[in-house]
């Protein structure tokens, strides 16, 4: 956009503007917007302007050069990132491309101000609106009153004038005159380096800076004339440290237990987290923001989460780079692979302890690994899935539970209430799927119920979920009755522990 403008204004002025449209939350909308003094565009032009190789006029592509390819591949990208782009123009006097992106607010330190005052008032003479603005937003943000020329009074502790026509010809004598006789030190912002500062007199001090100009170069020349000290480095200040940017990650899983279960491990200052529930959820979050990484469940129904990474990877470029991790309860060593090559970075197999995500934290952002809490070394790369036979394992081991949950006694003792309440409606869901024969529908409930079962304490239903669940993947509904009952049986005995759990 600002290419075109370049491109198409002959003469005048060319404004980038980008201000904050509205906030929910963490959730802002920019609005963006370039505008321009140059040819315009007619009613008829505007229509087709976003079309591929349409430009405003055929003369154009003679005089000007480019396919008319570039406004289309900005709509496209605008639309990719969840915004909208529109134009308003008039033919001969110039054009406004106005955009919006829908983005996640970060956090950070406010930037403490170059320039302190004391509410002095600032005269400014500035004929010209954008740049009157600008200075007039910097002088508040100082500390300054900033009033026109006309209105104020003698109070004024500085002037600053913009040397324009005004400075020039006839002007010129009635503006040394003015400025000799005020009260106060003056600035002039040249537009040339040739203005002849010299015979001018500037009784109070007086300072001149060419355009372009810097901020900085007005914060120095401000102080010298107010005989200001300048602020304290950064480095000497007595402050709080910036904050970094938070970084964000999208956990996918249709199994609320397990999806507040990982945003509990990974809460953190440094972390924000985003939830959904399918794949077709993820997309959505997708199509306005991006994420940092992804921890996504695969078994889910409906969209899986290979359906959702591959359609996640098409969105932009952004998501095409994003680490997208598989989080599942159960992969056969050949699935493992062709997960990978489809388009996943890593495969983690549930329970995921604190040490494997810290793991993963270092691995793809950079984070450093805390330390691990004293519950959670024991059981860092070890195994979560029991090996006994069941009949030998307890239906409740709340450490376990603890060691699954990052050493949150609390968190685990929840979890594993969520999953007994949960067992009825998984029981029956699972009897009718076996009686139907629909291995689709008993492998997604069984599937389900393996992965909660692994965050929580719950060791011998654990093994037989997932004994189950690897005899339906290799050998189909074969051979599976006695099983289902022992799995029945131990339901059961879970779901009479639950009063006792509630009362400790």
């Amino acid at each position: 956009l600002l290419g075109n403008a370049l491109k198409f204004t002959n003469e005048g002025e060319i404004i980038i503007r980008v201000m904050l449209d509205s906030q929910e939350g963490q959730h802002v909308i920019l609005h963006i917007s370039v505008s321009d003094t140059g040819i315009g565009l007619s009613d008829e032009h505007q229509q087709q302007l976003f079309s591929a190789f349409s430009q405003a006029e055929p003369s154009h592509s003679r005089q000007f050069g480019g396919s008319g390819l570039g406004l289309t591949i900005c709509r496209q990208l605008i639309q990719r990132m969840g915004g909208e782009i529109t134009v308003e123009s008039e033919l001969g006097k110039g054009s406004t491309f106005s955009f919006t992106l829908p983005l996640l607010a970060h956090q950070a330190a406010e930037r403490p101000p170059e320039l302190t005052l004391d509410n002095p008032t600032i005269r400014l003479h500035e004929t010209h609106p954008p740049t009157r603005h600008v200075l007039e937003h910097l002088l508040v943000r100082w500390g300054a009153r900033p009033v026109s020329f006309i209105n104020a009074g003698n109070e004024s502790l500085l002037m600053l004038c913009l040397a324009q026509s005004d400075f020039e010809g006839d002007r010129k004598a009635y503006w040394q005159s003015v400025i000799a006789q005020t009260p106060c030190p003056v600035i002039i912002l040249a537009n040339t380096t040739s203005f002849d500062l010299p015979t001018w007199e500037f009784p109070y001090g007086g300072e001149m800076l060419c355009k372009p100009f810097t901020r900085t170069q007005l914060v120095t020349t401000l102080r010298q004339l107010l005989q200001l000290q300048p602020l304290p480095l950064a480095s000497e200040a007595v402050s709080k440290p910036p904050l970094a940017p938070r970084l964000t990650i999208l956990i996918v899983d249709d199994n609320s237990s397990n999806r507040e279960l990982l945003k509990a491990m990974l809460e953190s200052d440094t972390l924000h987290i985003v939830l959904a529930e399918s794949g077709q959820e993820a997309l959505e979050f997708a199509r306005h923001q991006i994420a940092d990484m992804v921890l996504m469940d695969i078994r889910m129904p409906g969209m899986d989460g290979i359906q959702a990474t591959q359609a996640l990877r098409r969105i932009n470029n952004s998501w095409a780079r994003c680490p997208i991790i598989a989080v599942t309860a159960h992969v056969l060593s050949t699935e493992r692979q062709q997960w990978l090559a489809e388009g996943l970075d890593d495969v983690l197999i549930k329970p995921i302890d604190d040490a494997q995500l810290q793991q993963l934290l270092q691995r793809f952002l950079g984070i450093a690994p805390r330390k691990a809490a004293p519950t959670e070394a024991a059981s860092t790369r070890q195994s979560q899935v029991p090996t006994a036979p069941p009949s030998s394992l307890p239906a409740v081991d709340l450490m376990l539970g603890a060691r699954l949950a990052g050493g949150r006694e609390t968190l685990a003792k929840q979890q594993l209430v969520r999953l007994i309440d949960s067992l009825p409606e998984s029981e029956q869901q699972i009897r009718d799927a076996f009686q139907a024969g629909d291995l689709t529908a008993l492998l997604d409930w069984v599937h389900g119920l393996n992965g909660a079962s692994r965050y929580c304490g719950a060791p011998e239903l654990a093994l037989l979920v997932e004994t189950l669940e690897t005899r339906l993947r290799t050998s189909g509904l074969r051979h599976v009755e006695a099983l289902l009952d022992e799995l029945y049986a131990a339901m059961t005995r879970l779901s009479q522990e639950r009063d006792s759990l509630v009362s400790r």
